[in-house]
């Protein structure tokens, strides 16, 4: 009979340890986020010292951080809140990628695309 009542315990806190990491799991996925990463850019053929427009259209799903990550292939590196518009300039001549990230490591999204410079 006590070995009855030791198993019943058990399954018991079994099903208790399943139900809290099943809740655990639920509400855990419930905050994340679908972030869509987009941006436009108002030439994708410039000239060197033109000033370029980059304009964050990314979708963060009413996620409250609106963090963007831009990365741009000439070394500038910015981290921002979504403001508006984002002006950069080229010093040379080239092809140069341009990467806008949002969101976090688990949870974001990132676009990419090439400005060329003449």
């Amino acid at each position: 009979m006590a070995n009855a009542n030791k198993m019943t315990k058990m399954k018991n806190t079994s099903r208790t340890l399943y139900l809290f990491v099943f809740l655990i799991l639920t509400f855990n996925s419930c905050e994340k986020y679908h972030l869509k990463a987009c941006f436009t850019v108002d030439k994708k053929v410039a000239n060197i010292d033109d000033t370029l427009t980059f304009t964050n259209c990314s979708d963060y799903d009413g996620s409250p951080t609106q963090s963007e990550h831009w990365f741009f292939d000439d070394g500038t590196v910015i981290h921002r809140e979504n403001i508006g518009p984002l002006k950069h300039t080229f010093n040379s001549k080239g092809n140069f990628e341009v990467e806008l990230g949002i969101g976090g490591a688990e949870n974001g999204d990132s676009q990419t695309d090439t400005i060329t410079i003449q």
